[in-house]
């Protein structure tokens, strides 16, 4: 059997209400479309202000990807339990109508790309036994990690150590994820860690780290419980205070933005100190990154930041804590590591940064992300674990 068609059923992806969710799963897919043809199903309940009564489709191409659409009427019920059945019912019947859609438009899938479960790879379990459709899955949520505590429900782990035992493999973006699924029951013969994907323009920006008093850069969601935000700006003030020149750039928008804003302002941190550009995307993240010598995250979880390796790609050496995935990228040769709310080890590392930054191989920290994130690698090893399977 060759493969002829990929179908990646996306839990999460850009939509007309937000931009942003799922990004991350796009970027897997068009790197495969550089190798293989691929179709994109998403669909999603409209926001109730709409008040749509029939379900609306968006067609497109993205980045070489067929991407299907299918926003559908929100259940009025008010009833807990019949609501939520009647969500379910209707998530599985729009999947169901993008799918023959697909099959009639692009012929059948020779493979399905299941990314976050559970709903979906329910579906592709079905649709393994109707047509004999093998699936294999990319999970990308961290509630499998013990400090999350999030992965509940006797239902949804039994479903979901049958959906895992019957897909052909098993991705994650990083090692320590998969490690944590498994911890879970979660056994699939076939784990194997696919990176996440750098856009190309990143690759591309060479001029960067030329400034005249070091700079360095936060990039995030402003959500202060993951991200410790408020721990990094504590170290920033401490900087201040033993009188050493530098700049932070903040970047992103969130729940927390305006609190850790009032934060850097009581701690003292002033414009000359601090900037908070807000969400910026595309070249302007690109523009507005590679002013920095350094970036610095200081999380207290996560799976593997896409911001660090977007740094990496700009060939900046990196501070960050050792959880999720971030040790498996940053070593000595390309950043530092400090414990997660250790704030003194973090102001004891800043400082070291600051004055040792341009000590770093630029060129190396960028060829290894090249290798490892670039749309060319990712969409290769894809390409190798689908072969692996067809076979």
């Amino acid at each position: 059997m060759n493969l002829q068609h990929v179908l990646f059923l996306a839990r999460w992806y850009p939509n007309r209400y937000d931009p942003m969710p799922g990004l991350f799963i796009h970027r897997h897919a068009a790197a495969v479309a550089r190798f293989l043809p691929v179709s994109l199903l998403y669909v999603m309940p409209s926001q109730s202000s709409e008040n749509i009564r029939m379900a609306e489709t968006s067609i497109e191409q993205v980045d070489g990807v067929f991407v299907f659409r299918i926003y559908y009427p929100p259940v009025a019920n008010n009833i807990p339990f019949i609501s939520a059945a009647l969500r379910l019912i209707r998530f599985y019947y729009y999947l169901w109508t993008g799918f023959q859609n697909i099959k009639h438009l692009h012929g059948r899938p020779s493979l399905v790309h299941v990314n976050v479960l559970s709903r979906l790879g329910v579906f592709a379990l079905f649709l393994k036994m109707i047509f004999g459709i093998p699936y294999i899955i990319t999970e990308h949520w961290s509630r499998y990690l013990e400090i999350t505590g999030t992965y509940k429900g006797f239902l949804r782990k039994i479903i979901t150590r049958i959906i895992v035992r019957q897909a052909g493999a098993l991705t994650t973006v990083s090692n320590n994820l998969a490690k944590a699924m498994q911890a879970h029951g979660l056994h699939n013969s076939n784990y194997t860690r696919v990176n996440n994907v750098v856009l190309d323009a990143f690759f591309g920006k060479t001029e960067v780290g030329t400034n005249k008093i070091p700079v360095m850069v936060h990039v995030s969601c402003f959500e202060d419980r993951s991200k410790n935000i408020s721990g990094l700006l504590r170290a920033i003030e401490k900087i201040k205070n033993k009188k050493i020149p530098f700049q932070m750039i903040m970047i992103g928008d969130g729940e927390d933005f305006t609190a850790m804003k009032s934060l850097s302002q009581n701690l003292g941190l002033i414009d000359k100190d601090i900037v908070f550009t807000g969400l910026l995307e595309g070249n302007e993240l690109i523009t507005e990154m590679a002013k920095a010598d350094f970036m610095v995250m200081f999380s207290n979880y996560e799976n593997m930041p896409v911001v660090i390796s977007e740094a990496m790609a700009l060939g900046m050496p990196v501070i960050a804590t050792s959880v999720g995935g971030i040790p498996e990228h940053v070593d000595d040769t390309r950043g530092r590591l400090v414990k997660p709310g250790d704030e003194d080890a973090l102001i004891h590392t800043l400082l070291y940064m600051c004055s040792h930054h341009h000590d770093f191989d630029r060129a190396s920290i960028r060829k290894y992300a090249l290798k490892e994130f670039s749309y060319e690698s990712v969409g290769q090893e894809f390409v190798r674990i689908y072969n692996t399977l067809i076979r």
